[in-house]
């Protein structure tokens, strides 16, 4: 396997706690990216989301797939340069939006979540009927999910390479951390109007589902009681959290996989983060000590990092 060792991350000293590292990244000015977008039906078959596409100059180059975090999108700021960094690189990029993202509303009956292998599965192999060669990468929830693919398919993968970033890969920590303390708070707020708002979307078409009107959860934990597990085919956050979590599949893994973790992500307590035991053969570990959630800003307020390690990681396996 790869011996890559990733350029180590130079967070600037006045970043100085997790939180201040992961929200940096948010103000910072982002690239501006000319998708052409498609509209295509979900595993389902009965809603409609969005795959935005940046072409190569390259008719016949290898697909990256970018699967984006909780309420992302294709305008997300690490979606943003990733897909530029994919182009400089010679890869053609897709960015397939989950149920409900990217401005188009979701008429399934339901939810897009960490543990939905089935929706990657569906994308990956709907894609490698026009694209020959895929590399993919997760970012938070979509990491996640992908993590459960890699897992769950095994020899069956058509994957070449993955790397997974800021996932929440021991959900039942994870989903305790974001519904405790400072967290409950900072991001609770900031994730919640766009989740409810689908939410309520879906319950105009399906009443079964029985959101109340001015129904306002307290924490991660709430919401996924009453929307992400019913919807998820779970009967509670409880067994959402147990059955979705990405951990127990690292050990499975069977293709090339760099899984990035910043020692300091709020989102995903350091001592649950995975260690060597616990990862196959193929997958390698890089948990810089600095970086927050998705956030990776080094001195001078560089945003570069989190996408060369990527195509480095790439280059070096393939």
């Amino acid at each position: 396997m790869s011996l890559f060792t990733p350029k180590p991350l130079k967070a600037p000293f006045w970043l100085n706690n997790a939180h201040a590292d992961t929200v940096i990244s948010l103000f910072l000015p982002t690239p501006t990216v000319a998708y052409q977008r498609e509209l295509r039906k979900d595993s389902t078959q009965t809603t409609f989301v969005a795959y935005d596409f940046l072409f190569s100059t390259q008719k016949d180059a290898p697909l990256f797939v970018l699967f984006h975090g909780l309420e992302g999108s294709s305008q997300s700021h690490y979606a943003l340069r990733l897909a530029l960094t994919a182009q400089k690189n010679g890869y053609h990029t897709v960015i397939p939006h989950f149920r409900g993202c990217g401005g188009v509303k979701n008429t399934a009956y339901k939810a897009y979540h960490c543990g939905d292998s089935e929706e990657i599965a569906y994308v990956i192999h709907s894609l490698a009927k026009e694209y020959s060669y895929i590399i993919a990468a997760g970012v938070s929830l979509g990491g996640s999910a992908l993590v459960n693919y890699l897992g769950r398919v095994k020899e069956d993968n058509i994957i070449r390479a993955a790397v997974i970033i800021s996932a929440p890969l021991n959900l039942p920590y994870a989903g305790e951390a974001m519904s405790n303390g400072i967290n409950r708070y900072l991001y609770t707020p900031y994730f919640m109007n766009s989740m409810l708002k689908n939410a309520h979307q879906i319950a105009q078409h399906y009443p079964e589902l029985k959101l109340p009107t001015h129904y306002k959860p307290k924490s991660f934990a709430d919401f996924d009681d009453v929307y992400t597990a019913p919807l998820a085919g779970y009967a509670n956050a409880k067994q959402y959290y147990q059955e979705a979590s990405a951990f127990p599949y690292l050990s499975q893994i069977t293709c090339p996989t760099l899984l990035i973790n910043a020692l300091n992500d709020p989102f995903m307590p350091a001592q649950f983060l995975p260690t060597k035991a616990s990862i196959s053969s193929y997958v390698r570990l890089c948990q810089p000590k600095r970086g927050g959630h998705v956030g990776f800003v080094q001195k001078g307020l560089d945003t570069h990092w989190l996408e060369e390690t990527v195509f480095d990681y790439y280059a070096s396996v393939l």
